[in-house]
């Protein structure tokens, strides 16, 4: 018998909230996209056990979805006003599994690209 692990409660709080915004949008509120922002990261922090990449995906969209709505839908290109919600959706599966989405544009667009190394901290791996 294989048992399917509960999500985290950080994951779950994270989850739902972007469910509900993804309601809120389905029904024209776009005042409500990414009001809770603030009060659910407060929230989560703490007690966080959702990956890092994850997280930070998971609240980059969910700032910008938010920024997207307040500027008529503008700045956030290729994304258009119906994907928000799927891709709330989506995003919110992938946080109560802890797995990245595997949606390409998802990711190019809201994980953090890794930093290069200046050419110093290069050569200091070199020496060391």
């Amino acid at each position: 018998m294989s048992s399917v692990q509960k999500p985290s409660k950080s994951a779950e709080i994270l989850a739902a909230a972007l469910e509900r915004d993804a309601d809120a949008q389905d029904r024209g509120e776009f005042g409500e996209l990414g009001k809770r922002w603030a009060d659910v990261r407060s929230e989560i922090v703490p007690i966080n056990e959702i990956p890092n990449p994850l997280f930070y995906l998971a609240m980059r969209f969910w700032d910008d979805w938010g920024d997207t709505a307040r500027h008529e839908w503008q700045y956030h290109e290729p994304f258009e006003q119906p994907d928000w919600p799927r891709m709330a959706r989506d995003i919110a599966n992938h946080v109560r599994a802890g797995t990245l989405p595997e949606d390409e544009l998802v990711i190019k667009h809201f994980l953090p690209k890794p930093k290069k190394k200046t050419l110093l901290q290069r050569l200091k791996g070199l020496f060391s």
